[in-house]
Order: C-alpha cells, then structure tokens, then sequence
C-alpha cells in the first residue's frame, strides 16, 4: 500500500504538498528518502524533523543529519524509539503539536 494513498484515503492531502515513500528510491532506505525530501525543497538538515514509529525511521533521520520525533501511536513503543535515539517521543497528536511548534 502506497503511502499517498493512504494520505489521500485518510483526506489528509490537502494537508501535504509533497508525499515520499520507500518506493521513490531504489534501495537507499530512509536516509536517502529523508534527503530526496530535503533536496526537493532545498531545505538543510536543521530545518527538518523526521517523525516516525520506527527504529528505522529515527535511524534513518540521524543518518541524514536532522532532528526526530517518535511517536507511539503508531505501530511500536516508546522504548524502540528511545534506543533508537529520537530527540523526543510523544503519546498523542497534541503532544506532536507541541514539540513541533515549542
């Protein structure tokens, strides 16, 4: 399942001018999809933040040099996301809220 689509799906596109997804890059992992997104808005590593549910994600986001965000209600636990190394996990979508606009 395509990202895109569930950000469609959801009616959340109108929310996003761009959507990226491991199928837009062959084999490079998130790292390298960070960095595409990075490149297409000619934004640096300081000005972006990976929010993810994710080892991976919060790997990938270190890998490419920007801050991260874990969030627990996705698929895993506060736990992974904090040995992972994100710079903050939160429980819920005002507690993003207020990371992202602190």
């Amino acid at each position: 399942m395509r990202l895109s689509f569930c950000v469609e799906d959801l009616g959340l596109d109108s929310l996003f001018s761009c959507v990226f997804a491991k199928e837009d890059v062959d084999g490079g992992g998130k790292a390298e999809l960070i960095r595409m997104a990075m490149e297409k808005f000619g934004a640096s590593a300081d000005q972006c933040v990976m929010i993810g549910d994710r080892f991976y994600d919060i790997q990938g986001a270190r890998a490419a040099g920007t801050a991260s965000v874990g969030v627990t209600f996705g698929t895993h636990k506060r736990a992974e996301l904090e040995e992972a190394g994100a710079d903050a996990v939160v429980d819920s979508i005002d507690e993003l809220r207020e990371v992202l606009l602190a």
